[in-house]
């Protein structure tokens, strides 16, 4: 089974749309998203039990400590750069396998959006959250 993985979405359609349309060719029966604070337990049948979470942003997690393997794969919605992030994860005999993606994406009209509809604070989220001048 080949799952993909998102996380910190934040209304983000453009990464959205862009990481939808990079997963469809790839065979996924499924799409879990972690959330932006959630921690979630999944596949805890396989061998090395797989912890999956977000809210990290920008920072990338894959990690085995104690028997157990920790993964975020990072922002889809948020970040310095424009490429939206998410994992695949093959389940086979037991076992998984994981696979980092970053998909590029356009993402000019979502910054607009933020003038045009006048978001509090838009300019302190868009430094923090993109790293760009929000002014």
């Amino acid at each position: 089974m080949r799952i993909a993985l998102l996380t910190d979405i934040h209304a983000n359609l453009p990464a959205l749309t862009a990481v939808l349309e990079d997963i469809q060719p790839r065979g996924c029966e499924r799409i879990y998203h972690a959330g932006d604070e959630q921690i979630l337990g999944l596949f805890s049948d396989t061998p090395g039990e797989l912890i999956c979470f977000g809210h990290l942003h920008g920072w990338r997690f894959n990690r085995a400590y104690a028997g157990r393997h920790f993964l975020n794969p990072g922002s889809l919605g948020t970040g310095a750069q424009a490429e939206a992030s998410y994992a695949l994860i093959e389940l086979r005999d037991g076992k998984f396998s994981l696979e980092e993606r970053r998909v590029p994406y356009e993402r000019a009209a979502f910054f607009e959006q933020y003038q045009r509809l006048e978001i509090p604070a838009r300019e302190i989220i868009l430094k923090i959250f993109f790293g760009v001048d929000g002014r």
